[in-house]
């Protein structure tokens, strides 16, 4: 019933109770000695309570279990291996602690570079590479920061990222190296630098960048090469955004250069940035270098050909009356020019006549004839050439055509005085008269020039 009812515990310790008062009479009536796991109590056995123990014969009392052990039974010869003196449990290891080795009265702390999360553990974890952990008896591990990296496990540090790498995620087992056309300089970053406008980088990984050279520039950032001055630009410093045009006067005709090229005698060029330089055209030229434009040929002179440093002189039996001409004009019939680089011709006189073009000299009209004129390509003949006649060259007037001599006599004050069928000739006195021996002609020389014929008179029949 439940009034006489006894419960297990009870039940089980009266069993007890029982079992060693009979053990005890046992050992009375037979003189028997107390066993291990049971002291001696006056006249009889006790067994040794949870929690102690006895290993020998007739032990007078019991010994608890020590640290790091228990026992949960009475009457035991040993403890088991655990916790705190006297308990008879053991205690779990906390979060961050282990203990690996039985028998242990306290728990030990995770080491740097490790971690426990969980209770009653007998090892700790590595940190996982891209973490660390640099304190002792941790939960739990750290990622490493944006900047630095850890490959390996267990670490207690992460490294900071080299100069020309960067991180910009956390917990990484690695760095990234800058692109081309960036850089870093310093160590634990977690960006790049993009090069700047006149500089490059063409290779990965760089703490710096170059300067771009002489005759290339670059005018963006982060860009992993430069480019070549154009035709018709320079460059002559290094590090530069942009490129030069070449100014007026000179030109460049390939890429990549350092400075431009003065335009050669005979051309020129009146822009900048020209990969080329105009030759001066006909009827122009230039004997300088460097120049804008081309001066053209003066009066009196002439260019045919392109590209000249010079302008020709017209030669004899020519002109130029205009500037900057291909070529010049021949001079008319009717005209002359003996010198070189005129601007005009001159007319035949009186007397005179040229029937070419691009003479020199005019002729004198032929006995026989005359021209009275100036400019003239021809003379006039006298109106019966077998009566009349000019007894010289170069007659200037019709006048001058005379009939043939009759007779001469000679005259009051020194005066020859020649008859002939169209009238009386008179030669004066200071007039010089000669004979000549060869034809039977009589020369009349002018006075003030005595190399000078002034008229022939024909000896008549």
């Amino acid at each position: 019933s439940e009034a006489g009812s006894v419960s297990r515990e009870n039940q089980h310790l009266t069993l007890v109770d029982l079992v060693s008062n009979i053990w005890n009479v046992m050992n009375e009536s037979e003189g028997n000695d107390c066993d291990p796991g049971y002291i001696v109590d006056g006249d009889s056995c006790v067994a040794c309570t949870a929690g102690s123990f006895s290993d020998t014969v007739n032990a007078t009392s019991c010994t608890s279990c020590p640290a790091g052990s228990f026992q949960d039974k009475e009457g035991q010869t040993s403890c088991n291996v655990c916790a705190q003196e006297g308990q008879s449990t053991c205690s779990a290891c906390a979060a961050g602690t282990f203990q690996d080795q039985e028998g242990q009265i306290s728990c030990t702390n995770c080491v740097a570079g490790s971690f426990q999360d969980q209770e009653g553990q007998t090892s700790c974890s590595s940190c996982a590479a891209g973490s660390s952990q640099d304190k002792e008896g941790q939960v739990s591990c750290t990622g490493c920061a944006a900047g630095s990296f850890q490959d390996q496990e267990g670490q207690s540090t992460c490294s900071a990222c080299a100069a020309g790498t960067f991180q910009d995620k956390e917990g990484q087992v690695s760095c990234t190296d800058c692109a081309a056309g960036s850089f870093q300089d310093q160590e634990g970053q977690s960006t790049c630098s993009a090069c700047a406008a006149g500089s490059y980088q063409d290779q990965e990984g760089q703490t710096s960048c170059s300067s771009c050279a002489a005759g290339t520039f670059q005018d963006k950032s982060g860009q992993p090469s430069c480019s070549e001055c154009a035709t018709g630009s320079y460059q002559d410093q290094e590090g530069q955004s942009a490129c030069s045009a070449c100014a007026i006067g000179t030109y460049q005709d390939e890429a990549g250069q350092t400075s431009c090229t003065v335009c050669a005698a005979g051309t020129f060029q009146d822009q900048a940035g020209q990969e080329s330089c105009p030759s001066c055209a006909a009827g122009t030229s230039q004997a300088l270098t460097g120049q804008t434009s081309c001066s053209d040929c003066a009066v009196g002179s002439f260019q045919d050909k392109e590209g000249q440093t010079s302008c020709s002189t017209c030669a004899v039996g020519s002109y130029q009356d205009k500037e900057g001409q291909a070529s010049c004009v021949l001079c008319a019939a009717g005209s002359y020019q003996d010198k070189e680089g005129q601007e005009t011709c001159a007319l035949c006189s009186a007397g005179s006549y040229q029937d070419n073009v691009g003479e020199t000299a005019c002729m004198l009209c032929s006995k026989g004839s005359y021209q009275d004129k100036s400019g003239s390509p021809s003379c006039n003949k006298c109106r019966d050439e077998l009566t009349y006649t000019t007894y010289i060259e170069g007659s200037v007037s019709a006048d001058d055509c005379q009939g043939p001599l009759l007779s001469f006599k000679v005259g009051k004050k020194g005066e020859t005085q020649f008859m002939t069928n169209t009238g009386t000739i008179s030669v004066k006195a200071n007039e010089q008269l000669d004979l000549n021996a060869e034809s039977g002609n009589w020369i009349v020389r002018h006075p003030n020039d005595p190399y000078r014929e002034y008229f022939i008179i024909k000896q008549g029949d």
